[in-house]
């Protein structure tokens, strides 16, 4: 299936490797939905150790960054959102997130109860800028993967094929949004549920999830029309957004789309890192080492204060590396989604060449 292939969005080996994982995944998915085996869930602790560490999870949250330090074409990205239009865009919203995520942590001291939901310990105007980032951003991600294939294979295309590629293309993207959309609703129906139960259908969560279904179908079948697309996993790829459908309706989906989530992050630094101009000089690899151990203390720091309520750690007040770990991983949310905006003009000039398709299978 691979070897006739000469369109990867990562390097060949770790794309085979991706969809075993991908098919692993939904195996175990399907068989715990209909109870064949105990389903996993996202309060459980030794899942999220095994998502956070196993599946490079809480490594991904700070590659956004550590490539922003140390790549320099994502440095010289990077200054042009500093006198850009964006600012104030950008300050408004690191400032929201950081309020956001201090009344978390504040309202879990309070209580003492480990918060499972993004509305119970917050305002709703902050839970719901949160739950958009976050829908936005874990279907954003599989929607930019699935156009790296489309740029892979545009370069492949004769003239009278781009129509028909423009026209997939832009399909596509218009169901990718009603996906998030319906992910988005239906993950915010499930959560204020119990408390707005009098204007929220009882059905609305399954409704919204039947318009994913929909909108899941027609990715599939819209990449099937893409062309030359046999020369590519595209087709396979998008059998990956069945993760985002299930969200709202099996526990299990929302611990195995995180792990993946990871997994897709990191395969792609790999990919952006190989094709860097960046030297790995003693100061690189230091920042890099230090930037990792952070990424590692903060969410070893969460995952310990969600699951005792110890403000404290081996002698050490644990609360602002708590924070600093939530901040970091809603704010590169909304880094990522312009930093990897291809239709953006700076996007496109600094950060498209190390996405730029060019492994062969070996």
């Amino acid at each position: 299936m691979f070897r006739k292939k000469s369109v990867f969005i990562f390097h060949p080996k770790l794309e085979r490797l991706y969809f075993v994982i991908f098919f692993v995944f939904l195996i175990l998915t399907i068989a715990m939905s209909v109870q064949w085996i105990p389903t996993v869930r996202w309060s459980q602790t030794w899942t999220r150790w095994i998502v956070a560490f196993v599946f490079f999870n809480s490594l991904h949250t700070m590659l956004t960054w550590i490539g922003i330090f140390l790549l320099p074409e994502l440095r010289a990205w990077a200054k042009t959102q500093l006198s850009s239009r964006r600012i104030p865009i950008i300050s408004i919203l690191f400032v929201g997130i950081f309020l956001a995520v201090t009344q978390m942590v504040s309202q879990f001291s309070s209580t003492g109860t480990e918060v499972n939901t993004y509305l119970s310990p917050m305002t709703p105007y902050l839970s719901i800028m949160l739950l958009i980032l976050a829908a936005m951003h874990n279907v954003g991600q599989t929607k930019g993967m699935s156009m790296l294939y489309n740029a892979g294979l545009r370069s492949r295309l004769g003239a009278d094929e781009v129509p028909a590629a423009v026209d997939c293309e832009r399909r596509e993207r218009w169901f990718f949004n009603v996906l998030v959309g319906a992910v988005f609703l239906g993950l915010f129906c499930r959560e204020v549920s119990d408390e707005y139960a009098d204007y929220i259908p009882v059905q609305a969560t399954t409704y919204l999830a039947a318009i994913a279904a929909i909108a899941f179908i027609a990715i599939i079948l819209n990449s099937m029309k893409y062309p030359k697309v046999s020369e590519s996993n595209k087709t396979l790829f998008s059998f990956t957004s069945v993760f985002h459908v299930l969200l709202t309706i099996s526990p299990a989906s929302f611990v195995f789309q995180r792990a993946l989530h990871g997994v897709e992050y990191v395969f792609l630094a790999q990919k952006m890192a190989a094709r860097s101009k960046i030297s790995w000089k003693a100061s690189a690899v230091a920042a890099a080492v230090v930037l990792m151990f952070v990424a590692v203390a903060t969410k070893v720091a969460n995952i310990y204060y969600m699951k005792t309520g110890a403000s404290t750690a081996i002698g050490f007040d644990i609360t602002a590396i708590v924070v600093l770990g939530l901040w970091v991983e809603y704010a590169h949310y909304y880094i990522d989604s312009i930093m990897f905006r291809m239709t953006d003009e700076d996007a496109r000039r600094f950060v498209g060449p190390l996405l730029k398709n060019t492994a062969q299978p070996t």
